[in-house]
Order: C-alpha cells, then sequence, then structure tokens
C-alpha cells in the first residue's frame, strides 16, 4: 500500500486496524504549519497543522500493522495556487524571504515524497519532512504585530 495525502477520522481508524497490511501513507502539510502564517493564511496553516498531529499520532497506531505514516510540509511552491486564490504576485513576493532567494519547484517536493515513499526511508516515521528552503518562520510584518 502506498498512499499520498490527507485521510479523515472514519478512514484514520481503518488505516490503523487493517490487519497484514504495509505500506506507506504520506500526508502532505505545508511549512504554514509551523510559522502560523500570519496576516495571510491563517485558517489554511491551522488545518495543515492538523495534519502535522494527524501524522503523529497515526504514526505509532499505524506501524504495528507495517505501515509507515509520515509527512511532507512543503514551503512555497510555484504552482497556480496562489493565482487560483486572487494573489498571483505572491511566490515573486515572498520568494526573498527564503534564505535560497526563490521558491521551490513540484519536481523538488515530488522528489521528496518519493523518497518518503521509498525504502531508503524504511526508518523513518511519525515525521514530518520540512522542505521550505531554510525558512523557519516569517520576515515581515504584518498589521497584527506588535510595533
Amino acid at each position: 500500500m502506498a498512499a499520498v495525502g490527507e485521510i479523515a477520522g472514519g478512514e484514520t481508524a481503518s488505516v490503523s486496524r487493517e490487519k497484514h497490511t504495509t505500506g506507506v501513507l504520506v500526508n502532505i502539510s505545508s511549512a504554514a504549519a509551523t510559522t502560523g502564517a500570519p496576516g495571510e493564511y491563517v485558517h489554511y496553516a491551522a488545518a495543515k497543522a492538523g495534519i502535522d498531529a494527524l501524522t503523529k499520532g497515526l504514526a505509532p497506531e499505524a506501524i504495528g500493522n507495517g505501515v509507515r505514516v509520515l509527512g511532507v510540509a512543503p514551503g512555497t511552491v510555484e504552482t497556480r495556487i496562489h493565482a487560483d486564490a486572487g494573489v498571483p504576485e505572491r511566490t515573486a513576493r515572498v520568494a526573498s524571504a527564503h534564505p535560497m532567494g526563490r521558491v521551490a519547484t513540484p519536481d523538488e517536493i515530488a522528489t521528496v515524497v518519493e523518497f518518503a515513499l521509498s525504502d531508503a526511508a524504511s526508518y523513518v516515521v511519525g515525521e514530518t519532512i520540512r522542505v521550505a528552503g531554510g525558512r523557519r518562520g516569517f520576515t515581515r510584518r504584518t498589521r497584527a504585530s506588535p510595533r
């Protein structure tokens, strides 16, 4: 079994109780889960923090049945998501906040997911791999920030 994505409560129980199953479940989170995304996507960050908690909590339940659970938390990625949300210039704007001076490509994130699914990651369980180009938090002030 190999799965990439997010699962909900009812499905969580069936994955962890399924007997004689082996495989990997990779939950896709976001670096925003640990930054909080103040002034921009707080609701998104909160939802992704829930995915991190699901990864951490489900891992010890599922590993007994041979299912590794881990997560991948991308930072900003060059996709259409920001344009579709009405902020097409966002990736260019936040690129300078990354130590690498750019955002990730989809292929860079896919490579980490591929690693997570591989035997090379066979001892990685319950962890969320952050793929954010070295970015740890927000570097600009938001309206809600103290002066």
